[in-house]
């Protein structure tokens, strides 16, 4: 039998939280990619491998190196994909999920994991590496990720999973997205969330505007450069 599809079948059964593909798409030890090395995060879903956009490591790498942080080892680049997102849990079989796999790892290590909030894997990351790691989204995902109705079951609600989220040196590197890609993943989410009618096609992280209270959290951790803009390379 193909391992990989068998380690899909444990990560399905509760048997693990994560399993970790190479460059080749062999499954290997976590830690022989993980350990102590700066992480980009991407996180994404089977159903949309196309949405990985390579040039947004790019613009990670750059932005890293212009923070100033020494570091020994080159960053790893990550590419994740859980089988229990928040807004729907992928149903995909063990065939469609590696050929998915395949057709990523060229563009960097893969992680499958069963972790529906991004708080979750960042707890995961932070047992093989205390380097920075930099979660890399889209303005959509940065809007949900500062959003209440994601940290109902946390006693602190949305401010113990933003404090679990951005530990140590932990940051979002949040990049603009078209304005219909945006309103599109954001149709089916609770409540308000104001964006400026700026009158251009890319909605950017200066755009978004919280109500209050969440208002004044999203301006303290912009302000303390735990949430930054992702500028691309013109």
């Amino acid at each position: 039998q193909d391992a990989r599809a068998w380690c899909l079948a444990l990560l399905r059964r509760q048997m693990t939280h994560a399993v970790v593909f190479d460059s080749q798409g062999k499954v290997v030890e976590p830690s022989s990619v993980l350990r102590k090395r700066p992480l980009f995060v991407m996180r994404g879903r089977f159903s949309h491998p196309d949405f990985f956009d390579p040039g947004l490591f790019q613009a990670a790498n750059r932005q890293l190196l212009a923070e100033g942080t020494p570091f020994e080892r080159q960053p790893a680049t990550l590419l994740e994909m859980t089988i229990h997102h928040v807004s729907c849990d992928e149903t995909l079989a063990a065939p469609e999920m590696l050929a998915c796999i395949q057709q990523l790892t060229p563009r960097g290590f893969v992680i499958v994991t069963d972790y529906p909030e991004t708080y979750l894997l960042g707890n995961y990351l932070r047992r093989h590496s205390t380097e920075p790691v930099r979660f890399i989204m889209g303005v959509a995902a940065a809007a949900k990720t500062l959003h209440e109705a994601f940290y109902q079951t946390l006693p602190g609600a949305l401010l113990e999973g933003v404090g679990r989220l951005l530990a140590t040196n932990v940051k979002l590197y949040v990049a603009p997205m078209p304005r219909e890609a945006f309103n599109a993943a954001l149709g089916g989410l609770s409540g308000t969330l104001m964006v400026k009618e700026s009158g251009k096609s890319l909605v950017t992280l200066d755009d978004l505007m919280p109500s209050v209270p969440g208002l004044h959290l999203f301006e303290y951790l912009r302000s303390s450069g735990r949430i930054v803009a992702l500028e691309r390379a013109p």
